[in-house]
C-alpha cells in the first residue's frame, strides 16, 4: 500500500470519522430550525478532547513501537506535549467561560478559532511524526 494512501486511510479512521459530529450537530440544528454557525457549536472546547487523544495515542506509539534510533524522536514528542498543553488550556478557558450570549460572540468565535487552531495543528503534527518514524 502506498504510504500516502495509508496517510489517507489514518487520516479517515483517526480525523474525519472522530470529528464527524461537528457536522452532524450543525446539520441537526438547522434541520429543527435552530439558527447556528458552525462557530458557535465549536466555542464550547469539546473538540479539544480529539487533540488530547490523538496526542496520548500518539505518544505510546512512538515510544513504543518507534525504532530507538530514531533522532527526532524527542522532538516529536516535545512537540506533541506542546500541543496537548494548548488544547487543555483551551479547553479550560472555554469550560471556565460563563455562558456566551449572543452580544458576545466574538469571545466564542475566538474560543472557536482556538480549537480550530489546536486540531489542525495536532493532526498535522502527530500525522506527519507518524509518517516519518512509520507508524502509519
Amino acid at each position: 500500500m502506498s504510504e500516502y494512501l495509508e496517510l489517507l486511510q489514518w487520516l479517515l479512521y483517526n480525523s474525519l470519522i472522530p470529528l464527524m459530529p461537528i457536522p452532524l450537530v450543525w446539520f441537526g440544528a438547522w434541520l429543527i430550525g435552530v439558527d447556528r454557525d458552525l462557530l458557535s457549536i465549536l466555542s464550547n472546547g469539546q473538540i479539544c478532547f480529539y487533540c488530547t487523544a490523538i496526542s496520548a495515542t500518539a505518544i505510546r506509539d512512538i515510544v513504543t513501537k518507534a525504532p530507538e534510533s530514531s533522532q527526532f524522536m524527542g522532538v516529536f514528542v516535545g512537540g506533541i506535549i506542546f500541543c496537548m498543553i494548548l488544547s487543555t488550556f483551551a479547553y479550560g478557558v472555554a469550560a471556565t467561560v460563563n455562558h456566551i450570549d449572543d452580544n458576545d460572540s466574538d469571545k466564542g468565535h475566538s474560543l472557536a478559532w482556538t480549537s480550530i487552531f489546536a486540531a489542525i495543528s495536532t493532526t498535522i503534527l502527530v500525522a506527519s511524526s507518524r509518517k516519518i518514524l512509520g507508524l502509519l
